[in-house]
């Protein structure tokens, strides 16, 4: 190669740097997850529904209630449609600072999905965009914020914010419409009777609603104290980073035996065979029970953190980037042991990564996540034959290709919100544009993602 095209090849590098830096910092700018605002008005616009609605006495209201909060902690629709996780509205809110300068930080905002016995549902986005956070608050390492998570129908963790906020607005909004009432009386629009027909009305509604929002506030603190044990066991997580996930003062055994410890399991004898099995079926020797972690590859790492999971017999696995720390080669074998696993002992998994065309592979639906919000949810297949929304043709669009003749043309595309939507009018919200296929978008993105699909199977043809 000249001079001239080595000159070349330097600029063109560095004009795309730029690019993608400067994109960055505008779409940092325009995030929308950092607010020093702790209203959230925007997300209790709309009164809030009655559901004390036709019960009139006292005594009616309560069982009422009762039924309510009932429904809250278990769902038997979710186990008749063989759904072994549901998560609901999750909002994972941190706060920082005192006072004025209070802020809170959205790493997940308004998510929910749902994923069935057996299967492997993926979960992709950039660095920070709230992967990781997910999964931890579906394990409990976070109390949650706002919304719900049910495993097998029980509600194993929820947050009451929502339900606080809400109690806030209704006493807002009653206030509000007494004060509009009292200047119509004022003006003399309406009678004396009248306006205390309708304050009556109106405050009984509002009392309603509240008396409703305390109760499941109630409940959500009592669930979130009094989650079954045995059922958390059987979610189990293998983290991101092999080298500091595993105590270095610890042996394997004391590693991968302290989870069973933890539950109960004090036998010593019984609590090495199960490390032993464990340990065989990552591919690993009973001779390495006794070892250090500091005498292990990375890939060996990532097996025993793989085998601490397993040894408490987990039926729900999430994955948190298990394979982003690895090799080309040893990422090969974790996703096959993964998948060997799966099939073995019957798991779904919740697979966190930042790589589509492992993903792919892998995972039997994938969810794309931009900015603690998910922006498309789809089947592996249908995701890369129709990609619509922006941010999920960027990810496609940074998979390098094998073929380095194909690989210099390939076209980088950088996603910058500001530019490719106008959220002015109308706010986008998680459509489902296909059966299966989530989209989040407005009226007017979704009639344009319509003439894409078309467009893109006529050229498959």
């Amino acid at each position: 190669m000249s001079n001239v095209d080595e000159e070349k090849r330097e600029v063109e590098t560095s004009k795309l740097l730029s690019e993608n830096i400067e994109a960055y910092q505008i779409s940092q700018d325009n995030a929308s997850n950092i607010s020093t605002d702790d209203d959230d008005s925007s997300e209790h616009v709309e009164p809030a529904t009655n559901e004390l609605e036709g019960s009139e006495t006292e005594e009616q209201k309560e069982k009422e209630i009762k039924k309510i909060v009932s429904r809250c902690k278990f769902r038997q629709e979710y186990v008749d449609n063989n759904i072994i996780l549901s998560v609901n509205h999750l909002k994972q809110y941190f706060f920082f600072g005192a006072g004025p300068s209070r802020f809170k930080l959205k790493a997940v905002h308004d998510v929910s999905f749902q994923i069935k016995e057996g299967e492997c549902f993926g979960v992709v986005g950039e660095s920070g965009c709230g992967k990781t956070t997910t999964g931890r608050s579906i394990i409990k390492l976070y109390d949650i914020t706002s919304g719900s998570i049910y495993y097998k129908g029980y509600r194993i963790g929820a947050g009451s914010r929502w339900n606080e906020k809400e109690i806030k607005f209704t006493k807002i909004r009653l206030n509000k419409t007494i004060k509009e009432l009292n200047e119509k009386l004022q003006k003399g629009e309406i009678t004396k009777e009248e306006f205390e027909a309708k304050k009556n009305e109106e405050t009984t509604k509002a009392n309603d609603i509240i008396k409703v929002q305390k109760e499941k506030i109630k409940q959500i603190k009592y669930d979130n104290k009094h989650v079954n044990p045995k059922l958390m066991r059987e979610i189990q997580m293998i983290f991101q980073d092999p080298i500091d996930s595993l105590d270095p003062r610890m042996t394997v055994e004391q590693i991968i035996s302290e989870g069973l410890q933890i539950q109960g399991f004090r036998n010593k004898t019984e609590n090495h065979k199960k490390v032993v099995e464990a340990l065989e079926k990552v591919g690993l020797i009973e001779d390495y029970a006794s070892r250090y972690p500091h005498e292990f590859s990375g890939g060996q790492r990532q097996r025993i953190g793989i085998a601490r999971a397993l040894v408490m017999q987990p039926k729900f696995l999430i994955c948190d980037e298990p394979i982003s720390a690895l090799d080309v080669s040893i990422r090969a074998q974790i996703i096959n042991l993964l998948n060997d696993l799966r099939e073995e002992m019957g798991l779904s998994i919740m697979f966190i990564a930042h790589d589509l065309s492992v993903v792919k592979y892998f995972c039997d639906r994938i969810a794309v996540m931009y900015y603690g919000e998910i922006v498309e949810l789809a089947t592996s297949d249908e995701l890369f034959k129709h990609p619509l929304h922006p941010y999920t043709k960027s990810l496609l669009s940074a998979i390098p290709k094998p073929n380095p003749l194909t690989e210099k043309d390939r076209q980088r595309i950088v996603y910058i919100p500001s530019q490719v939507h106008d959220y002015s009018k109308e706010k986008p919200s998680l459509v489902e544009i296909e059966p299966g296929h989530f989209v989040l978008a407005n009226t007017e993105e979704l009639e344009k993602y319509k003439v894409e699909m078309a467009e893109l199977d006529k050229k498959a043809q």
